[in-house]
């Protein structure tokens, strides 16, 4: 039974990113799972020593516990196309060491919105931007900015700088559907999912 309770609290991590002993209690609880809050403690306490999640400050007294994003996000894709993904084994959720010789650096670049525009988070940088007003100016990640402006939500701040006209060469042959791929990690826009590109 332990063994599935450490399961259980690896799943509502890789599902919510984060929480507390009596957080992750509850909602083991709500979902059917027989244990405790001592049980859950256990299994938090073993997963950190093992490196597979991390401890990050407190909320109402209690520990917060935090699954590293890059390991989550991993998973999700993975079980996204492999849906029977043995995701519990150590070398999926051991986190990847940083290379940072390799890792390509983020390029921004400035939009003015000339519609309306949800929340979203970029998938070259992680972070969440939005939603944003007609009229608005951001700095987004370029692939993003390009998206943006490709389905119409933004304009160019600098339409002939030296990065824009790179974004523009780089993408101009590929589908939209493509483009929010490597632009979007959460669902975006139903117009275009309907469109096809």
């Amino acid at each position: 039974m332990k063994k599935k309770i450490k399961l259980a609290v690896l799943a509502v991590l890789i599902a919510h990113g984060a929480g507390t002993r009596s957080l992750i209690t509850g909602f083991l609880l709500a979902n059917g799972y027989k244990t405790d809050i001592s049980t859950v403690g256990e299994a938090l306490s073993r997963h950190a020593s093992e490196g597979y999640i991390y401890r990050d400050g407190s909320y109402l007294g209690e520990t917060v516990y935090i699954m590293p994003e890059e390991t989550r996000l991993r998973i999700i894709e993975r079980l996204k196309f492999e849906p029977y993904l043995e995701w519990y084994k150590p070398q999926m959720l051991k986190p990847t060491p940083p290379l940072k010789f390799v890792r390509r650096k983020v390029e921004y670049e400035w939009v003015k919105f000339i519609k309306p525009s949800p929340r979203f988070r970029s998938a070259e940088d992680y972070a969440y931007y939005g939603p944003y007003r007609e009229g608005e100016i951001a700095k987004l990640p370029l692939t993003l900015a390009y998206f943006l402006v490709r389905t119409g939500y933004a304009e160019w701040l600098n339409p002939k700088k030296e990065t824009v006209a790179k974004a523009e060469e780089i993408f101009k042959f590929e589908t939209i559907p493509k483009i929010r791929r490597q632009a979007v990690l959460t669902e975006f826009y139903e117009e275009e999912k309907e469109e096809g590109g």
